[in-house]
């Protein structure tokens, strides 16, 4: 079995670095293709703080990007800011149409419960006027049903005494027929009596 060796572990480290893959235990470990992490891990804590030694920049350098990171920072606020204000009116713009619409509703239900309560009333009128109507109807009604009855009363009244007069008019006639009979008779025999004294005269 070969032997890792710390030169190994540090030309694995520097070559996953050169290829842009993170330099890990297990990175390194499977580069070598084996080793035990007791031994890579030593090793590679000592080449990472001695990397992170190189790569400490010069202070002019930290200065600047500090400057730049102030500046980043600053347009940063300044556009989330600008953001902000833009997202505020928009959102202060969607409230006030919300508000309007909101009202618009409240004098829109205000008004269809004005209606409500006018229909309700005038509904209240026609079923009292209804009502009315009804009971004059049925007063009506029951007046001229009276009315009615009476005259159909009144109409079998004058049947029974228009019949009472045609029978007394029948029988006065017949009375009559009988006397003008017996007038007639008479008058045949005076008729007769007269010839007869006129032959006596003769």
């Amino acid at each position: 079995m070969t032997t890792i060796t710390e030169r190994n572990i540090l030309d694995a480290a520097n070559d996953l670095v050169d290829e842009g893959i993170k330099v890990t235990n297990k990175s390194v470990r499977d580069r070598l293709g084996g080793g035990s992490y007791q031994t890579i891990n030593p090793v590679l804590k000592t080449w990472s703080n001695t990397r992170a030694d190189r790569l400490t920049a010069p202070d002019a350098v930290r200065a600047r990007l500090i400057e730049c990171a102030d500046d980043i920072w600053t347009i940063a606020k300044k556009h989330a800011a600008q953001e902000f204000s833009h997202s505020r009116a928009e959102y202060q713009n969607i409230i006030n149409e919300l508000q309007e619409l909101n009202d618009t509703q409240e004098s829109e239900v205000g008004k269809l419960g004005e209606t409500r309560q006018a229909l309700t009333e005038a509904l209240t009128v026609a079923e009292g006027q209804i009502n009315d109507i009804k009971q004059s109807t049925e007063r009506e009604m029951k007046t001229k049903t009276d009315e009615l009855s009476d005259l159909r009363v009144k109409i079998d009244d004058l049947h029974e005494g228009h019949a009472k007069k045609i029978e007394s008019l029948y029988s006065r006639i017949a009375g009559l027929e009988g006397e003008l009979g017996a007038c007639s008779s008479q008058r045949d025999i005076l008729t007769l009596k007269a010839g007869q004294l006129e032959s006596d005269l003769l």
